[in-house]
């Protein structure tokens, strides 16, 4: 399972804590979405950051850590997914992309995006846990990467920096 841990000032999502359920918001974006969600937590930023996992649990601890911070999140559990997503909805901001997935793959998913115009111009920052993971990143022509498990500093100063 994943959650968020103590790891001394920071947190991290690692695999090793169990993770309480919680439900994902598949919100659409919108640009007047400043302002509260109906749920106390007040929005910062007007614009969405898509997540592609398929681990539901790592899929749930990003748009926790995101919603927190006031970013809208939408979410979806492989490529294919995503693209359905992304075809019915506003453009993100930005698109946080794991690599393994079934269905359809991170390379699968960036292949696909690239020949749609509309698609192309979101940045997408890869997740995956490879050590190799910044040269594929710069192979798929990825805007950025983190490499898991994912601080929340790093997660949030990334989407701060590329959204």
């Amino acid at each position: 399972m994943i959650s968020l841990a103590p790891l001394g000032s920071k947190s991290v999502i690692a695999d090793t804590v169990v993770a309480t359920e919680l439900a994902i918001m598949d919100v659409p974006a919108r640009d007047d979405a400043v302002g509260d969600d109906g749920m106390g937590t007040e929005l910062k930023h007007a614009r969405v950051v898509f997540i592609v996992e398929d681990d539901a649990d790592v899929r749930a601890m990003l748009a926790q850590a995101l919603e927190l911070e006031g970013y809208r999140v939408a979410a979806a559990e492989n490529g294919q997914d995503a693209l359905d997503k992304l075809h019915a909805a506003s453009p993100p901001c930005l698109i946080l992309l794991d690599l393994m997935m079934p269905v359809m793959n991170g390379w699968q998913f960036m292949a696909a995006q690239a020949t749609d115009p509309e698609l192309a111009r979101i940045p997408v920052v890869v997740l995956s846990g490879d050590a190799t993971l910044d040269k594929k990143a710069e192979s798929l022509g990825a805007t950025g990467f983190l490499r898991k498990p994912v601080t929340i500093d790093a997660l949030l100063e990334t989407v701060e920096k590329f959204s």
